[in-house]
């Protein structure tokens, strides 16, 4: 298909592409990719499944609705995610695929009942976070998870497989070679493109990215699986006590914002 040269030195250029829903683009990854967007949909229905009684037994404390408004933008994340890498914008999708990881690692951290090593000290980690805390900060969660891997003792099917994931995480994060080929065609036209855009060469690459984002949805339901015994505990220990939540203090997502819209 031949890509239209459009010229961004004229300002209702811009304004065309800003509001361009890019019908032909996801047309194309829809006709190559629907196996793909059907095997994510099949793994990530699972964890919509679990989250509206997950989050309902969060509700109690500050240290559980925090683990539940993690999960939440996992979810959030790894939706948006598969949209934009299904309209070709694969760097910014990247970065999503990202936040999602580090979203996953703070829920777990956030829902230990103990201390974690943070830096040099042990810490309440929950605490830190919702103290806003620097040692928190969400682009230092991967490789907290990873230092304290053992104290934290992931034992699900997938635990491995995100210590793997945790490795690669960064890939479209940041600025570099990666994402510099990403926005240019790979073929002999060596076209560099605003927005998104379908590359018959890169084909194999977004097959590759697609299945990295199947298999975080199902990491997603097991970390649920996971940690939900941990949250119930938690909010049993501290129902009614100094720490229960109140509506100031933590104001998250509640669970019927995942509900479809009606028809």
């Amino acid at each position: 298909m031949t890509v239209p040269v459009v010229d961004f030195s004229k300002p209702d250029a811009v304004i065309h592409e800003l509001f361009d829903p890019d019908d032909s683009v996801r047309t194309q990854f829809k006709n190559r990719f629907s196996e793909q967007a059907i095997m994510f949909s099949e793994a990530i229905a699972p964890a919509f499944a679990r989250f509206p009684n997950f989050s309902d037994d969060g509700q109690h404390c500050i240290q559980t609705a925090l683990v539940c408004g993690f999960v939440h933008g996992v979810l959030d994340d790894l939706v948006t995610s598969m949209k934009l890498l299904l309209t070709g914008k694969v760097t910014a999708a990247g970065n999503l695929f990202r936040q999602a990881i580090e979203g996953i690692c703070m829920a777990t951290m956030c829902g230990y009942q103990g201390t974690l090593l943070i830096g040099e000290k042990d810490c309440d980690y929950w605490e830190l976070v919702a103290e806003n805390a620097k040692e928190a900060e969400g682009h230092l969660a991967a490789k907290q998870l990873a230092k304290n891997w053992n104290r934290l003792g992931l034992n699900f099917e997938a635990a491995e497989q995100l210590k793997a994931t945790l490795s690669l995480y960064n890939k479209h994060s940041h600025a570099g070679t990666v994402a510099m080929a990403y926005r240019m065609e790979l073929g002999p036209n060596g076209l560099i493109y605003i927005g998104g855009h379908f590359d018959e060469a890169k084909v194999e690459g977004y097959v590759a990215e697609f299945l990295q984002r199947v298999e975080l949805a199902k990491i997603v339901v097991q970390v649920i699986d996971s940690v939900w015994p941990r949250i119930r505990a938690i909010s049993e220990k501290n129902r009614g006590g100094h720490r229960v939540i109140r509506q100031s203090q933590v104001d998250l997502e509640r669970p019927l914002l995942l509900q479809p819209p009606s028809a």
